[in-house]
């Protein structure tokens, strides 16, 4: 919701500031109110996260203005191209992270009584069998 308010209002904070101090500005503003955040714990540092999505619809409009102004039609159609599939294979990139560190260091674990390759156990299974062996005695 105050996304949306930043970009209702962005065209007059562009029109002020000028797109590079917006940009710069929300940059500066956003890492001060986080760095305050991380200060303050407890519902303070929730507001003033909360508070920064109110530059996030300048910053766009003014990163957008940026390129139009720097790049020729052909160019910005290549940036374009070239800046969603950068967010393509972050995107991947990020999932197959998120993925492995919930799945842990062994995403498919032998279990007790599987073998692997070349008819060995696991030194898990050899363990515990060894373990159980020397508490029936």
């Amino acid at each position: 919701m105050l996304s949306a308010a930043g970009f209702y209002f962005s065209g007059a904070i562009i029109d002020r500031l000028g797109a590079l101090r917006a940009l710069v500005g929300r940059f500066l503003g956003d890492r001060v109110l986080m760095l305050l955040a991380y200060g303050l714990p407890g519902p303070w540092s929730a507001v003033l996260l909360t508070i920064t999505a109110l530059t996030y619809g300048p910053a766009q409009v003014a990163q957008g203005t940026l390129t139009q102004r720097e790049f020729n039609p052909q160019q910005r159609a290549t940036m374009g191209s070239l800046d969603a599939l950068a967010g393509s294979l972050g995107l991947v990139l990020r999932f197959a992270i998120a993925c492995r560190v919930e799945a842990g260091p062994h995403p498919l674990p032998l279990g007790e009584g599987r073998r692997r390759s070349g008819g060995e156990r696991s030194a898990q299974a050899r363990r515990t069998r060894h373990v159980f062996a020397k508490r029936s005695t």
